[in-house]
């Protein structure tokens, strides 16, 4: 095997996430969990077919390029499993942002208010429903099937990595 297989992968992934804020930036546009994952794994079968057609071309070897397209799919999709953390603005982001350019600081109750966590819930609400996880009922909300399928996954998942349901 040769250094190819952590190389491709590292500058495929590269180029894709250059490929993301170039389109950012030229349509100005927020990008959706749809758009990242279209990118980010869907467009990774189209390297699968480079990489095939490569051995073809006597570039690599099918063992090779099938390693390189792991690491590279690999590396996708733990970028599409951290978006949904890195797009949300958390509590903390919001902090943090509250004390840009106040050298004097803030206390506690004038952080509390400048962030406003009230909104961010809302914000959180709105792409819940906008994602299929919720739907509204009359003056209420209600868990859409894909939404009971989550909370299902994550219920088993945080609890076989020993981590209890967070408090409501």
């Amino acid at each position: 095997m040769t250094y190819s297989v952590i190389v491709a992968p590292a500058l495929g992934f590269l180029l894709l996430f250059l490929a993301h804020i170039l389109i950012v930036q030229i349509a100005k546009a927020r990008t959706g969990d749809k758009f990242v994952i279209g990118l980010y794994l869907v467009f990774p079968a189209a390297a699968f077919l480079i990489g095939l057609a490569s051995h073809f071309f006597g570039i690599c070897s099918v063992r090779t390029g099938v390693f390189a397209y792991m690491l590279f799919l690999s590396i996708c999709a733990a970028w599409v499993a951290s978006y949904p953390a890195v797009a949300a603005a958390s509590p903390s982001l919001l902090i943090l942002l509250a004390l840009r350019g106040r050298p004097e600081g803030l206390t506690a109750a004038e952080i509390a208010q400048a962030i406003s966590l009230q909104d961010n819930s809302l914000r959180r609400v709105e792409d819940a429903v906008a994602d299929g996880l919720v739907r509204r009922r009359g003056d209420g909300l209600e868990l859409t099937p894909l939404g009971r399928a989550v909370f299902q996954f994550f219920k088993i998942y945080r609890r076989a990595i020993g981590l209890e349901a967070p408090p409501l």
